[in-house]
């Protein structure tokens, strides 16, 4: 990903031009004396802040402390950043005495994913390397991890249902954090993962949430804390918390939903299918696409069934449930 590709970048520049690398990491902690006190003297420094948005205050020092180095660049600094904060980042740039240069790595193309199958894992099967173009979306860890499975296996559906690659590939959500362990942060986690963003500012969505979900912001919001601390998800001036990784939000709503059975899908479907049934729509269909899709539509049959028999007598949301979910009826 971004991240790797940025420390090998920065490790090929630093010893052609002679510069000292310093990570700036988010831990929690104010850095203010650290960058105050580290970066005096006259060797030349390469700073990389990878998510630059959890530890914006840090490049606010540097901006402050140290506009002459940055200027006659003995102090250089590289960082990665969402998206959904860019414009911020670079409002915090725009106007010093210094220029910078955006960089967009963008998703894999096809043809890419193509040759690393091909060349790497020796497949040419085409229904083999349509699958893992689907699946892996363009992220190069999945396209290595999928094509890995399917070459060990030799089996086409053993890419079938992708809930082991997920649980290989977010390990240690499972493993070193124990987070499914921690049924009030995994409720969270799926109320998250649907919505993909969280505004607390925004009354109407949060109200909604509290009364969906019977859970009050506050409490929602200290689990939120506990969540970007792991870095599972992206807090935002903390007002805003997302899940950028659309990946990691489509695996996790599965794996709370469906799996734990800590939320029931029942709910999502009763109290929403009619006013977000967009959003609904973009969450239940890359589960069905990515995962078992038998079992995905088996357990979505059971609300469905039990509302249809609810809107006998209200024609107008009897109509609009079989239009929304026809695959089910």
């Amino acid at each position: 990903g971004k991240t790797k590709i940025v420390i090998e970048s920065i490790q090929n520049y630093a010893k052609d031009f002679n510069y000292e690398i310093v990570c700036i990491y988010n831990r929690g902690a104010d850095l203010f004396e650290d960058i105050n006190r580290f970066f005096q003297g006259n060797k030349k420094y390469l700073i990389f802040m990878d998510d630059v948005n959890r530890i914006h205050s840090a490049l606010d020092y540097l901006l402050q402390l140290y506009p002459e180095k940055i200027a006659n660049n003995t102090l250089k600094i590289v960082m990665t950043v969402r998206d959904y904060a860019k414009e911020k980042i670079i409002s915090i740039l725009l106007g010093r005495k210094f220029s910078f240069d955006e960089i967009i790595i963008n998703k894999l193309e096809k043809n890419h994913i193509e040759e690393i199958i091909k060349k790497d894992f020796k497949i040419t099967n085409p229904s083999y390397i349509e699958r893992i173009q689907f699946l892996s979306k363009g992220n190069p860890r999945l396209v290595v991890m999928i094509s890995k499975i399917a070459y060990e296996a030799n089996d086409l559906s053993s890419i079938s249902d992708i809930s082991n690659v997920y649980d290989v590939y977010y390990k240690s959500l499972s493993g070193e954090v124990e987070i499914f362990k921690d049924i009030k942060l995994m409720k969270v986690l799926a109320i998250i993962s649907f919505y993909r963003s969280i505004d607390k500012t925004n009354e109407i969505q949060t109200t909604q949430i509290e009364e969906n979900f019977n859970i009050k912001i506050d409490f929602l919001w200290g689990k939120v804390k506990e969540l970007n601390y792991l870095e599972i998800v992206d807090l935002y001036e903390d007002e805003v918390v997302k899940i950028s990784d659309q990946i990691l939000s489509t695996y996790l709503f599965y794996k709370v939903v469906y799996i734990e059975n800590i939320l029931d899908i029942d709910l999502f479907i009763r109290k929403l299918f009619l006013n977000q049934n967009q959003r609904l729509n973009e969450v239940i269909i890359p589960i069905i696409n990515s995962f078992d899709s038998d079992f995905v539509i088996e357990k979505l049959k059971i609300p469905f069934n039990k509302l249809k028999k609810e809107f006998e007598s209200d024609s107008y949301r009897e109509f609009e449930l079989i239009k929304f979910f026809w695959y089910l009826d």
